[in-house]
């Protein structure tokens, strides 16, 4: 896969395409509803379904344990499959931050996209080598590709795209598409972050002022 990465769009369409997914996940600021949009639109907007698209999971650092904790998971029914069959909850897979293993971890220390055709490589140490190729079995997936999520050129997590079609497969169309949406991914996560502790600090100080 070449990792050269520019996050210019290519044609129009693909402009088109970002500028409906960036509407519909700015429009919201809560951030739960911003989270579960980045994952399945995608999928439910630009038909990527019918391109072998099958698993997007969001993934974003916390600062406070040094981990990149899982945050989001598309509602479709390979996810759901994978939900039901995980050895560790959805919300327990935490990658130390040091664990360069793990290709989300390269991810987002050299700020450039990774591919693999094995699961170990997204989800140790959480999971141990048979673990992870089983689930990958059942559900059926070939390849992973993960995007790291910068904001102001700092990574901030990872965009994990699961399909069952091989890399070579991917149009310079939808490596573009994926770039581009990373990038207002970026935006959307943190406005809904930004939003989430203005309302938190406006709540205790109302609880506070009742007091």
């Amino acid at each position: 896969m070449n990792n050269n990465h520019t996050t210019t769009p290519q044609s129009k369409q693909t402009i088109d395409s970002l500028w409906r997914l960036e509407k519909i996940i700015l429009d919201t600021l809560n951030f739960k509803d911003v989270v579960q949009r980045i994952c399945d639109s995608v999928l439910s907007e630009l038909g990527y379904l019918q391109l072998g698209y099958r698993i997007v999971v969001l993934a974003l650092i916390d600062e406070s344990t040094n981990v990149l904790k899982r945050i989001s998971i598309s509602q479709t029914p390979e996810a759901q499959k994978a939900l039901e069959i995980t050895p560790v909850p959805f919300q327990n897979i935490d990658i130390p931050m040091n664990y360069s293993e793990n290709i989300c971890i390269k991810a987002i220390e050299e700020s450039k996209p990774y591919v693999t055709h094995d699961w170990k490589d997204i989800l140790l140490p959480s999971y141990n080598n048979e673990e992870a190729r089983k689930i990958q079995e059942i559900i059926g997936i070939h390849t992973s590709v993960v995007y790291p999520i910068t904001y102001h050129g700092k990574s901030r997590g990872v965009m994990i795209f699961s399909m069952v079609k091989s890399e070579e497969e991917m149009s310079e169309e939808e490596k573009d598409l994926i770039r581009g949406y990373t990038d207002v991914v970026g935006i959307a996560v943190q406005n809904a972050r930004l939003y989430s502790d203005l309302e938190e600090t406006s709540k205790r100080l109302d609880e506070a002022n009742k007091k």
